[in-house]
């Protein structure tokens, strides 16, 4: 549950990469960009955020694949009567 919720996260951040990207080319296009205004402050605070959690967060699942990928399965050995 853990892997599957960074990777939804990712690609959450994903999408709002890519909108704040458009976001920072439409200030280009009408000579804003690099202002200092809120707007470009805001886009770029969203591109950074995402560099964040891809360099700290997701990395994460790498390990957590691997624990699904052992099939290691102590879990079955528990009765239902242990629950």
């Amino acid at each position: 549950l853990q892997m599957m919720g960074h990777i939804v996260v990712a690609w959450g951040w994903l999408r709002q990469g890519l909108a704040a990207r458009a976001g920072l080319r439409r200030l280009e296009e009408k000579g804003k960009a690099g202002t200092g205004s809120a707007e470009h402050a805001f886009y770029e605070g969203k591109l950074a955020a995402m560099r964040f959690f891809y360099a700290h967060h997701l990395p994460l699942i790498g390990p957590w694949a691997a624990l699904v990928a052992e099939c290691e399965d102590s879990h079955l050995a528990i009765p239902d009567e242990g629950f």
